[in-house]
């Protein structure tokens, strides 16, 4: 597979990640709102926000590596990344503790679905085989 189209097939996951998260966060936040648990919605969205951020970072810096390879800007990115997963638990504790959990688990959504695409796409090449 070629770097450019590698590069594109990276693309095609983080759109594909974003419209399956964005739809899923939906329902959570209007799960929520039936339930008038309005302090969580905050800290839903402050995660998933924070979540998006890392994704893209990280697709981004893949593809600096990919198609210019350029392994600097990789480290950057990634010191940036620890960063960007500080900032919401850093609120997180300081602001309430005791949603601190809700916060990591929202982080952590765009890369779990990541990782589900991969499995999905790995197991479709071997049943190929």
């Amino acid at each position: 597979m070629s770097v450019k189209r590698k590069a594109k097939n990276l693309y095609f996951i983080e759109k594909k990640l974003i419209k399956y998260n964005f739809l899923v966060l939906f329902f959570v936040v209007v799960l929520l709102m039936i339930y008038h648990k309005y302090d969580i919605i905050y800290f839903v969205l402050l995660g998933s926000f924070f979540s998006f951020l890392i994704m893209h970072n990280m697709i981004d810096s893949q593809n600096a590596v990919l198609i210019y390879g350029n392994a600097r800007h990789f480290f950057i990115r990634f010191v940036m990344r620890f960063f960007l997963y500080g900032i919401p638990v850093y609120a997180g504790l300081k602001i309430d503790h005791l949603k601190l959990p809700i916060i990591l688990i929202s982080l952590f959504t765009f890369q779990t679905g990541l990782l589900t695409i991969t499995i999905l796409r790995g197991l479709r090449k071997i049943r190929r085989l």
